[in-house]
């Protein structure tokens, strides 16, 4: 949340300083969820699935309840060429219900079949 006020009210702010601050705020509570969801998405837009992927791990570890961390997480797992372990990750999600998830997974799955 002060990560999104942030970026609003300073919208100068270069994304690689507030992903830096954005760090600083997981080092200290890493399953602040909404500060990891900004992290591992800005990660992704800059095209650093990896760290994303090693911060959704880490929060996963601690809290493996929530659905937008382990969505989040089956994106990076996907971006990261570890395909089966992103499907696996959809699946579970889908099982859950999770709306979201089943979107991901049926785009990607209609883009493998491309």
């Amino acid at each position: 949340l002060l990560t999104r006020s942030m970026r609003k009210e300073m919208p100068q702010i270069d994304l690689g300083d507030l992903v830096f601050f954005q760090i600083t705020l997981f080092k200290k509570n890493p399953v602040n969820q909404d500060n990891t969801q900004n992290l591992a998405q800005n990660l992704m837009s800059m095209k650093m699935a990896e760290s994303a992927l090693r911060y959704l791990d880490i929060y996963h570890e601690a809290d493996s309840s929530s659905l937008v961390i382990n969505t989040l997480r089956a994106k990076a797992l996907l971006l990261n060429n570890k395909t089966k372990e992103s499907i696996a990750e959809y699946e579970k999600l889908i099982e859950t219900g999770c709306k979201n998830a089943e979107n991901y997974y049926n785009r990607f799955i209609q883009e493998l079949s491309e």
